[in-house]
């Protein structure tokens, strides 16, 4: 898996970053049990008139019969990530079967993962440093209210106190689920008069 940052460090806006983090996915090997298949998986996969000719591609093989039974619709089935399986089912490439399926008999052993499909736009601004802050006055001791004038992606906007000093900025609380136009209200730390929310959307 490949961090965000690098995974969108090619975009050159904030909408391209998070359509590159939507769209990265990588493959992680599954536990054994979903790994073994038989001649069931393997017709699921190839359908039968090719997967009727690759069981009997199997039969003809010069492999040990040992092999040949964890095929069998009655057996447990063999784990197509394991060496052997991966060199039985690349032996049948191009006779048996073309590459693009012996690639999906192989991809049994895996599921692909999409880490990033739930990147917001906030979230990808966050990353890239491109995110605007608003200044809100706490009106209540210990509250801080926001008003959004218009509907928005549903995000989680972080709210911080500036410390001049450092000319630094630290996250000391944060709103959940903003999406709709409305009032939002989240308890903070008493003692700040301003402090400071993600504006992504520029619905503040």
């Amino acid at each position: 898996m490949i961090d965000l940052l690098e995974v969108i460090s090619s975009a050159t806006t904030d909408e391209d970053a998070q359509l590159l983090a939507h769209a990265y996915t990588y493959e992680r090997q599954k536990p054994l049990d979903g790994r073994m298949a038989n001649e069931r998986t393997i017709l699921g996969v190839l359908g039968m008139t090719t997967g009727e000719q690759f069981m009997l591609a199997i039969e003809a093989a010069s492999i040990p019969s040992r092999v040949k039974t964890w095929f069998k619709p009655s057996e447990a089935g063999i784990d197509i990530a394991s060496a052997e399986a991966v060199s039985i089912v690349s032996s049948m490439v191009p006779d048996v079967l073309s590459q693009p399926q012996a690639d999906a008999v192989l991809a049994l052993a895996y599921d692909t993962i999409k880490p990033y499909q739930a990147i917001t736009l906030c979230d990808i601004k966050r990353t890239r440093g491109t995110l605007n802050k608003v200044a809100k006055s706490v009106a209540a001791a210990g509250y801080l209210k926001i008003t959004t004038t218009t509907a928005c992606e549903k995000h989680n906007p972080q709210v911080y106190a500036y410390i001049e000093a450092l000319d630094y900025y630290k996250r000391v609380a944060g709103f959940r689920d903003v999406a709709v136009a409305g009032d939002y209200i989240t308890e903070v730390p008493k003692g700040h008069s301003v402090l400071y929310v993600e504006d992504a959307y520029g619905v503040l």
